[in-house]
């Protein structure tokens, strides 16, 4: 895979992650405002829900894809960063979904 083939997936792939999370955080501030649009929201959020059903598992095999080709790229002691890394993401999203 060229250099250029790889930025270019390392790019979709931070604009995949940094979309979720604004859309997640302009979700919560939506419904944190009191009466905004509630009727809205609550109707759409059966079809969101039942989207982000279905795309979970492309997302987290794109994802898997883009830290596999991310490791390639590094060394030994890169890798073991990167790896722990990947775990406190983990983590976090762990307990961010369990909060909910």
């Amino acid at each position: 895979m060229t250099s250029s083939r790889k930025w270019m997936w390392a790019a979709l792939g931070l604009t995949l992650i940094v979309g979720t999370g604004l859309g997640v955080a302009l979700d919560r501030l939506l419904l944190e405002r009191e009466g905004y649009h509630e009727k809205t929201i609550a109707s759409n959020r059966g079809r969101a829900h039942a989207f982000w059903s279905e795309s979970r598992a492309a997302f987290d095999t794109l994802r898997q894809e883009f830290r596999q080709e991310i490791r390639v790229l590094l060394n030994p002691e890169q890798q073991k960063i990167f790896d722990e890394m990947v775990a406190r993401e983990a983590e976090k999203r762990k307990r961010r979904h369990q909060e909910r």
